[in-house]
């Protein structure tokens, strides 16, 4: 239960975040915001302990080995990107960054020639929940770019 509400107040708190700077359309710096209290401990807490420590190497393995028949695995990368994009514009962590890039082109090496990013073989691309994971790698690319934007834009006003 203690990581149901971790993994809650997180995504409430860190999509509040994210939306009142896309607000502004200028992504502005989300690091002039820090939470105090019970919900800012848990909010360090949940990035800390969750988004920074995921085993990356288990969310790209299925892209990698596109031997699924059935299932949704395609979804959890995807999910995880979010996540960090997010935590990244909070928190503004090297090593975050670091892991965040490691994903990306854990994903983007698994890119088939025909542009198909997913977990299933080619039998069986594009059915069943196959066409459910799709739309995650295309949640990846598009934090990924968010991300990049954000980190030139800290470069060009920093520089």
């Amino acid at each position: 239960m203690k990581n149901l509400l971790c993994k809650l107040y997180l995504a409430v708190i860190l999509s509040i975040i994210a939306f009142s700077s896309w607000a502004q359309l200028g992504i502005s710096p989300v690091k002039s915001i820090k939470l105090a209290g019970y919900i800012g401990k848990r909010v360090d807490q949940c990035i800390e302990l969750q988004t920074k420590t995921q085993d990356l190497e288990e969310l790209i393995a299925p892209f990698t080995k596109q031997n699924e028949t059935k299932l949704w695995q395609s979804e959890f990368l995807g999910k995880w990107i979010v996540a960090a994009v997010t935590s990244y514009r909070y928190t503004n962590d090297p090593v975050l960054f670091k892991k965040i890039q490691y994903a990306a082109d854990g994903l983007m090496k698994n890119q088939l020639p025909n542009g198909y990013i997913g977990n299933y073989p080619p039998e069986t691309q594009l059915q069943g929940w196959d066409v459910w994971g799709e739309k995650q790698p295309c949640m990846v690319c598009w934090h990924t770019m968010i991300f990049l934007a954000i980190k030139m834009r800290y470069t060009l006003l920093k520089g």
